[in-house]
């Protein structure tokens, strides 16, 4: 994190845009108390509070979050990376990856909804057996409990080129036919 603390950098912006804490207490809709409160480090803000100083100060919001010790530095330094991956880019490029991104994302998915390991259902948050709700531990016992029980089976899990073309194909399918019945719409 920035070594210049939060409460110190809110009210340097505040005196740099020439604002009295009522004033900015006006424009960020933060009470004057709580505002006083962040620049003599008795409060730290939440991401609500940084939002709404971010937009008053017309500042980075994840920049200030850093600041305030929301994101580390690491996150930091990873979105600094991405931004300057995707400012590099040419408008095609960007394009390019946005449609590749795209495209991953719904393969995943078509595999999750098609090929569904049940060690990644039992990793989801909400997980039920019977109607019962599995908290973190019983997930993890199931897991193991399936792990022990299935160790000799052979790995048949589809690769990820073969789920890459059956969802291809089955998008092809859903194509034609939309095709096929547009075509019908016309003749009639």
């Amino acid at each position: 994190m920035n070594e210049k603390n939060i409460g110190t950098y809110i009210r340097d912006l505040r005196l740099k845009k020439k604002l009295t804490l009522s004033r900015l207490s006006e424009i960020s809709n933060i009470s004057q108390p709580y505002l006083s409160q962040i620049e003599k480090r008795k409060r730290n803000p939440s991401f609500d509070i940084i939002r709404k100083l971010s937009e008053a100060f017309e500042v980075d919001f994840t920049e200030l979050a850093w600041r305030a010790g929301l994101y580390t530095d690491a996150e930091m330094q990873e979105r600094r990376a991405m931004e300057a991956f995707f400012n590099s880019m040419t408008p095609e490029e960007e394009d390019a990856y946005i449609e590749a991104e795209n495209k991953s994302y719904e393969v995943e998915e078509f595999r999750r909804l098609h090929h569904p390991d049940v060690k990644d259902v039992l990793k989801q948050r909400a997980v039920y057996f019977n109607g019962k709700s599995l908290n973190k531990e019983y997930s993890e016992l199931a897991t193991k409990v399936l792990e022990a029980l299935f160790e000799k089976l052979e790995v048949n899990y589809p690769s990820k080129k073969e789920i890459e073309k059956e969802y291809h194909d089955f998008n092809n399918m859903f194509a034609f036919l939309n095709q096929d019945s547009s075509d019908r719409d016309k003749d009639k």
